[in-house]
C-alpha cells in the first residue's frame, strides 16, 4: 500500500487513486453523513414537536446525503 492510499483511507478521502477504494471510502462516507443528517432531523423534529415519520425522515436525510456529496465530487480539488 503505498501513503496516498493509506491517507486516503484513514482520512476518509476518496483520492487514492484506485475506483474500487474510492467508491469504498465514498460509500462510508455517504453512510456516516446520512447517520448524523438522520440525527440531527430527529433532534429537531423532537424538540419542535413534530410527529416522527421514520421511513420518510431516512428517505429525507439520504436525499440531502446525496446532494451533498453529488456537491463535494464537482467540487475541483486546489
Amino acid at each position: 500500500m503505498n501513503l496516498r492510499t493509506y491517507v486516503a483511507i484513514h482520512l476518509g478521502v476518496p483520492d487514492s487513486g484506485l475506483p474500487w477504494l474510492d467508491g469504498m471510502i465514498w460509500e462510508s462516507l455517504r453512510t456516516k453523513l446520512a447517520g448524523q443528517a438522520m440525527q440531527g432531523l430527529l433532534a429537531g423534529m423532537l424538540a419542535s414537536g413534530e410527529p416522527l415519520e421514520a421511513k420518510e425522515s431516512a428517505n429525507m436525510c439520504i436525499a440531502y446525503v446525496g446532494a451533498l456529496l453529488a456537491e463535494m465530487d464537482k467540487k475541483e480539488q486546489p
